[in-house]
């Protein structure tokens, strides 16, 4: 007769097999999750030129774009559809007229909703005192309007105003304050961002490009005493706004 512990013992080989073909699953599963990491593209405004280098994720994003402006629908158009757009838009209107904005957005929602683009929207920062009734009025618009459409990413809370996350032009961070809205980005795209390689914008070989890498490292670059830095910033804030509108 056969006993109930003969009945249930599992031949060596066959056990061998098993836990073989259980370690070969996993291993698949787990290179299966890896390459279903998404590739991430910044695009937008100068805010954004932060936010890429913080994640070390490719950007079109450049300065003076604004929400109304050809160039924020422009970018969007060449994002690729593998990728996970993080919008960074709102500050050079905060900081000049937000009048007519909400047209801007929702033109650049139609267009990610009509090509299923998979989107992160990162609105303007807390700036001077005297922008600041424009970026709360704007915070304001962006959630109502991408409430349900597109995750929306505050950048105007208390938490990001602190002066030692910011750069000296009143309106910009350091890299700890883009590495915390990278973080916030990446967290509410809801899905694994792949790790970037290298800083890079487009047409990254370029002499042009170059320049304006280093531009914006400096640009960007952590400020001990964001006071002394203040002088040293390539334009002053004011002005960035003006620059779009002599375009």
């Amino acid at each position: 007769m056969i006993s109930f512990k003969d009945a249930v013992t599992i031949p060596r080989s066959i056990r061998s097999l098993t836990f073989s073909a259980l370690g070969g699953l996993a291993a698949l599963l787990c290179c299966a999750s890896q390459s279903y990491a998404s590739k991430a593209i910044v695009i937008g405004d100068s805010i954004g030129v932060g936010i890429s280098m913080a994640g070390h994720v490719p950007r079109l994003a450049h300065n003076s774009v604004t929400i109304r402006s050809a160039d924020a629908l422009s970018q969007l158009k060449r994002v690729p559809h593998d990728s996970v757009a993080i919008i960074s838009l709102g500050t050079n209107d905060a900081v000049g007229s937000i009048k007519g904005v909400e047209s801007g957005i929702d033109k650049i929602v139609a267009f990610a909703k009509s090509e299923d683009l998979h989107v992160v929207w990162v609105g303007p920062p807390c700036v001077r005192k005297g922008w600041n009734k424009n970026v709360a009025k704007l915070d304001e618009i962006l959630k109502t309007r991408l409430a349900g459409k597109i995750p929306y990413v505050s950048a105007a809370d208390t938490a990001l105003c602190e002066g030692d996350l910011r750069a000296g032009d009143g309106v910009h961070f350091n890299m700890r304050g883009y590495s915390m809205l990278w973080a916030r980005a990446s967290e509410a795209a809801g899905v694994p961002i792949e790790a970037g390689k290298a800083d890079q914008g487009d047409d990254s070989g370029s002499k042009g490009s170059k320049r304006k890498r280093a531009h914006a490292k400096k640009r960007h670059a952590p400020q001990k005493d964001p006071a002394e830095q203040a002088a040293l910033e390539p334009a002053p804030a004011g002005d960035a706004h003006a620059e779009v509108a002599s375009k």
